[in-house]
């Protein structure tokens, strides 16, 4: 009998330590038998792997990106663990579960994927209420992605203004700006910091390099207290004044570069420190904290119709790993981006997620009818900045996911395999566009629902929209 494996990865909340602890010998095996019609979700959130889990897997499966707690069913049964374990599906879809610490068993925590959820979150993580000063926006960001070297100013690090077409002061909404302790491998800056030690190294004792878009780029060490400090005061004396900055504190690029385990650790709780300072309302947090409960970011390689829907499936998936508030990021991509129309879909989804960080303006787009499906897109998501926030606020004691699967909102209606359209919240529906298609399939769930331009239906039903226009269908429950 051949059998797919995962690997799942478990990062205990409250005591991250304990993964450090020895691990007991000899191996523990659970098998657990599914019900009928029940379906899991978990294990990772890579946007490849199918979900809900079932046999056979793809051999990608192996390969885990993310972290989670947990594994969900659709009939309410859980299995939470606080180490490390693995998971085999068997061509009958039965789970073996093994685990070098303990015998890991399933638990009832209701009769529905939600109510499974909202027990294991609240029984195993016990979330404390958050700080409502880091409560991401409502309202959309506005991200244009402009490559740091042209800011021309000089500090220690990289302040990336990600507004470049619209004066700063004269911004309708926040703006977001994204700092980083990125500085250009080159030149007499770089120079200067190497010979000041202040710069992050490889075991050979060279500088880290690595390569993004805008060129090559080096890493001051945060890890070490003066470094911090210093930059800690260019970036108080560089940061624009005014209300409507938020600060996004971003060391992605670098976290995973950094091999020894010490330095890493140091760095990371350094950076978070730093984010703490300022007030960041995005950030990376240090190792040991409620990474969940932050903002995560989502940035497909490219933007294409092929990678829209892989996007989608993450983010859906990242829902049920209690990384609650998602946004798409395309400061690594929107630069190289041809397709006129696969940059307007990606917009749109990136409008309608929890954190809502639009890469591009409207003048971005050759094509008039572009804009004005954007600038309808936009205008909807606006006013509907209220109910967004509703939902932001009760996430802070519920820890309920804000982008849902259809399944977890609407139980029991055959949605357990939907995948290409979500619930924001419990009222609004979103059928994002993933492909250049001019019409849309949409299925709506039971009960009285009405599109964005008016139009009433009655659910249960599947409804074909016109969508040639660019226009993503929008519903609301009535």
């Amino acid at each position: 009998m051949m059998k797919n494996h995962i690997r799942c990865l478990l990062l205990l909340i409250a005591s991250a330590a304990s993964l450090s602890a020895p691990a007991a010998q000899p191996a523990h095996t659970t098998r657990i038998e599914p019900q009928r019609n029940e379906h899991w979700w978990g294990c990772n959130a890579d946007g490849h792997t199918p979900q809900p889990l079932a046999a056979p897997l793809d051999e990608e499966a192996g390969t885990l990106t993310d972290s989670t707690e947990f594994l969900l069913s659709s009939t309410g049964r859980y299995l939470w663990s606080a180490h490390p374990f693995t998971v085999a599906i068997d061509d009958d879809g039965t789970f073996i579960i093994t685990s070098d610490y303990e015998a890991v068993q399933t638990a009832k925590g209701g009769r529905t994927l939600r109510e499974a959820y909202l027990y294991c979150v609240h029984k195993h993580i016990r979330p404390a209420v958050a700080d409502s000063k880091a409560l991401p926006f409502p309202t959309p960001l506005y991200d244009a992605g402009t490559p740091p070297l042209s800011t021309e100013i000089p500090y220690r690090g990289t302040l990336l203004l990600p507004d470049g077409w619209q004066a700063m002061q004269n911004l309708p909404d926040s703006a977001l700006l994204t700092v980083t302790p990125y500085v250009p491998a080159a030149g007499w800056h770089y120079a200067s910091l190497r010979r000041s030690n202040a710069l992050l190294e490889d075991a050979d004792g060279h500088p880290i390099i690595f390569h993004l878009p805008e060129g090559y780029f080096a890493c001051l060490n945060i890890g070490e207290e003066a470094v911090m400090n210093a930059f800690a005061e260019q970036l108080a004396t560089t940061l624009p004044a005014g209300k409507g900055t938020l600060l996004w504190f971003d060391s992605g690029q670098i976290l995973f570069r950094i091999g020894n385990p010490a330095l890493r650790k140091a760095f990371a709780r350094n950076w978070h420190t730093l984010a703490e300072r300022f007030g960041a309302v995005i950030r990376r947090s240090a190792y040991g904290t409620p990474t969940q409960w932050r903002p995560f970011a989502v940035s497909p390689a490219d933007l294409s119709d092929g990678t829209m829907r892989q996007t989608l499936t993450r983010i859906l998936n990242l829902g049920l790993s209690g990384c609650i508030y998602p946004f798409m990021t395309f400061t690594d991509s929107n630069g190289g981006i041809r397709d006129e129309g696969a940059l307007l879909r990606a917009t749109q989804l990136a409008a309608f997620l929890p954190i809502s960080v639009i890469p591009t303006d409207t003048t971005r787009f050759a094509d008039d009818a572009n804009r004005r499906a954007l600038q309808r897109t936009l205008t909807l998501r606006k006013e509907m900045n209220d109910y967004v926030e509703g939902l932001l606020r009760e996430s802070l004691t519920t820890r309920e996911p804000i982008i849902r699967l259809m399944e977890y909102q609407y139980p029991g209606q055959g949605f357990a395999d939907c995948t290409d359209q979500f619930m924001l919240g419990p009222d609004c529906l979103v059928a994002p566009l993933l492909d250049g298609e001019p019409q849309r399939l949409v299925r709506l769930p039971r009960g009285a629902w009405t599109a964005a331009d008016g139009t009433k239906y009655r659910g249960p039903r599947v409804i074909r929209i016109d969508v040639s226009d660019g226009c993503m269908p929008v519903f609301f429950r009535r």
